[in-house]
C-alpha cells in the first residue's frame, strides 16, 4: 500500500491564451520537477484548476501526466464535480495506475459528519488510496480529529494533507492516526514544523516553481543540518506569503512564468494581478536566488 511522505509538489495546469489545456507545458513542468530531484506530484490539486475543467479534459490532463511521469509517484487531485464525477475521477486514476487520489468534502453543501465520512467511505469502495483533503478555506468544513481517526482505519485512506493551519490540531492528528497514516501539511511555511512534530510531508504550491528549494529543505532536516533548513524555509515562506493575496494558482504562475516555465493564463473566474502584486512577485523571487545563491542547486535550464 502506497503512504504519502515527503515533498509533493502541488502542479498547476498549464493553459494556452485560447484557454485550452497546454499538454505540452504539463510534459515541460514534470520534466522540471524530475531535473530538480522531486520524486512526488500532485496533479489537479488544489493548485491545479480542477473546478475549470471538463471531465474529458481532466482525464486527458491525467493521461499525458502518468505518460510523462515514470519513476515518479503520482496523486491525482479529485476534487471537481458532483460524487459520481468523483467517483469518475477516481477509477480513472485507478485505471492509469496512479499512487493515490485526494478527496475531500464536498464545499457549500455543508454536510455533517456522518455525510462526510459515508461519502469517503463510498469512494474507498474503488479500492484506490486516497488521501483526505481538510481545507476548510475551500469547503466550508473541518474535519475533526475524531472523525479523521476513523477514516484513518479504513485501508483506502493512506493520509490526510491538513490544510487548516493549526499546528496543535495537526499534533492530535498524529496522535491519533500513527504511522504508516501519512500526515501531510497544505501550508508550505508549515513543512518544517510539521516534520519536527513527527508529520511525513507536505503537498506544497511552491514546489511547482522553486523545487530545488523545497527538496534542499527536506535533506537539510534530514541530515540535521537545522541552519540550512531555517534558510531554506524563510525563503519558502516568503513566496508563499505573496502567493495567496490573490486568486491562486495566479500568483504562482506568474512567478513560473518569472523562472521560464509554463503555466500560461488562469481561467475563469480567474484574471490576473495588480502591477504592485506583480512586482512584489518577482521581488521575492530575486530575493529567494539572492539568499539561496551558493546554497541550493537551481536547474540550469531555468535559473532566475
Amino acid at each position: 500500500m502506497y503512504y504519502p511522505k515527503g515533498i509533493i509538489s502541488s502542479m498547476v495546469t498549464c493553459f494556452k491564451n485560447d484557454g485550452a489545456v497546454d499538454y505540452d507545458g504539463l510534459k515541460t513542468s514534470i520534466e522540471f520537477q524530475k531535473k530538480a530531484g522531486v520524486k512526488s506530484i500532485c496533479v489537479l490539486g488544489g493548485t491545479g484548476e480542477a473546478a475549470s475543467l471538463t471531465s474529458v479534459e481532466r482525464h486527458m490532463v491525467m493521461e499525458e501526466t502518468i505518460k510523462n511521469s515514470e519513476g515518479m509517484h503520482v496523486v491525482f487531485g479529485t476534487l471537481a464535480g458532483r460524487p459520481s464525477d468523483v467517483m469518475d475521477d477516481i477509477q480513472k486514476a485507478k485505471e492509469l495506475g496512479a499512487d493515490a487520489c485526494l478527496v475531500m468534502a464536498p464545499p457549500f453543501v455543508r454536510p455533517s459528519e456522518r455525510d462526510v465520512e459515508r461519502l469517503i467511505n463510498e469512494y474507498a469502495t474503488l479500492k484506490m488510496p486516497l488521501i483526505l483533503f481538510n481545507t476548510p478555506s475551500r469547503s466550508a468544513f473541518s474535519m475533526s480529529s475524531d472523525l479523521i481517526q476513523r477514516l484513518s482505519k479504513t485501508q483506502e485512506v493512506v493520509g490526510i494533507k491538513e490544510s487548516s493551519g493549526d499546528m496543535v490540531f495537526m499534533q492530535d492528528i498524529r496522535i491519533k492516526c500513527p504511522h504508516p497514516f501519512g500526515l501531510l501539511t497544505g501550508g508550505d511555511n508549515l513543512y518544517f514544523p510539521t516534520l519536527a512534530l513527527g508529520g511525513d510531508g507536505g503537498i506544497l504550491a511552491t514546489a511547482a516553481v522553486i523545487p530545488e528549494v523545497c527538496m534542499a529543505l527536506d535533506k537539510a532536516i534530514a541530515d540535521q543540518d537545522y541552519d540550512k533548513a531555517r534558510q531554506c524555509h524563510f525563503a519558502v515562506k516568503l513566496l508563499d506569503d505573496v502567493l495567496y493575496k490573490a486568486s491562486h494558482p495566479v500568483p504562482l504562475k506568474l512567478a513560473m512564468q518569472y523562472r521560464g516555465l509554463p503555466a500560461g493564463i488562469c481561467r475563469p473566474p480567474f484574471s490576473t494581478i495588480d502591477s504592485k502584486h506583480e512586482e512584489e512577485v518577482c521581488k521575492v523571487m530575486r530575493e529567494i536566488k539572492s539568499r539561496l545563491q551558493g546554497v541550493v542547486d537551481f536547474v540550469e535550464d531555468y535559473l532566475f
